[in-house]
């Protein structure tokens, strides 16, 4: 009788593949031509992106959404075609039907193959047309699912206005949930709540969300006596947040590094490294940051957790 040897276990190698097994980051448009309402989305693609985008938002594009595709052909990819002439042409058509306050190009896979110099084409288009054109690169090549907004909100970041408006209509339009907030009280009741907000440096948050959770993060806040300046991105193109130097930003999803960076590097704010606001015990750490950077002290926390 033998004593059977213990068969030596084989070595399992894990590969990790990275954006390969990662959603298309042209989906960002599913939900972004939704939250801003005066948009236009244009995806600079092939047919493979038309599909995906039907699919993905179970709306065809023939049915004339805030969306479209601008289909690469052979002519384009073989240099035969003109790419202004026929972005015009395309950006024409959508000012004409559509009218939107912005178009942003959403550059995908292929354009980074051919190098479509989009950046390159935009601000030429935009002075031409009338309409400002915002580039966001959400090419599946170089970026994951959740890097498609990031792209799209830093490369807003960049078209924020850098002074505070003066005249008193302009800084309505500029607060869009303010003005919602304030919709139907009498001047002297808005100066009195305005009384109770503690004096802090402007604080603009970031990261796309549903409209009711934007209404109650910025309830929330205002609880603590913070106001929020506004949100990036907007609800309309023509008001987005005022970026002065020195101002406060602070992000409520965890995948927006990009545009984190665009705003500490090219608007010079002031990143605060909070949590983010993903359940109750994650709101209510993102609100205690936020307060300890203003010196708030915050009330009623755990009984709202709770």
């Amino acid at each position: 009788m033998t004593v059977a040897q213990p068969q030596p276990e084989g070595l399992t190698f894990e590969c990790e593949t990275g954006n390969y097994h990662t959603f298309c980051p042209i989906s960002c448009v599913a939900w972004l031509y939704q939250k801003i309402e005066d948009s236009f989305f244009l995806v600079i693609g092939t047919k493979t992106c038309g599909y995906f985008l039907q699919n993905a938002m179970g709306v065809m594009i023939f049915a004339e959404p805030r969306y479209a595709m601008a289909e690469l052909e052979e002519g384009d990819i073989s240099a035969k075609l003109n790419d202004y002439d026929e972005l015009k042409r395309l950006c024409l058509q959508i000012k004409r039907d559509r009218n939107p306050s912005v178009i942003i190009w959403i550059g995908t896979c292929t354009t980074e193959i051919i190098k479509t110099d989009l950046e390159g084409l935009a601000p030429k288009l935009e002075s031409e047309i009338g309409i400002p054109i915002v580039v966001a690169r959400a090419n599946g090549l170089d970026y994951a699912f959740t890097q498609g907004e990031d792209t799209v909100l830093a490369a807003m970041a960049a078209r924020c206005p850098d002074k505070a408006p003066v005249a008193e209509t302009e800084k309505n339009e500029r607060n869009a949930i303010q003005k919602l907030l304030n919709f139907g009280k009498q001047k002297e009741d808005v100066a009195q709540e305005e009384s109770e907000y503690a004096n802090h440096p402007p604080l603009v948050l970031f990261g796309s969300l549903p409209d009711p959770v934007v209404t109650n993060l910025t309830l929330e806040l205002k609880k603590q006596g913070i106001k929020v300046s506004g949100w990036l991105p907007a609800k309309r193109y023509t008001e987005l947040p005022v970026l002065e130097e020195g101002y406060y930003v602070a992000g409520v999803n965890p995948f927006l590094s990009r545009t984190a960076t665009t705003l500490m590097r090219r608007r010079k704010c002031k990143l605060i490294g909070a949590p983010f606001p993903i359940g109750p015990d994650g709101t209510r750490a993102w609100i205690e940051k936020i307060c300890s950077v203003f010196n708030i002290q915050p009330q009623g926390l755990e009984e709202r957790e709770a």
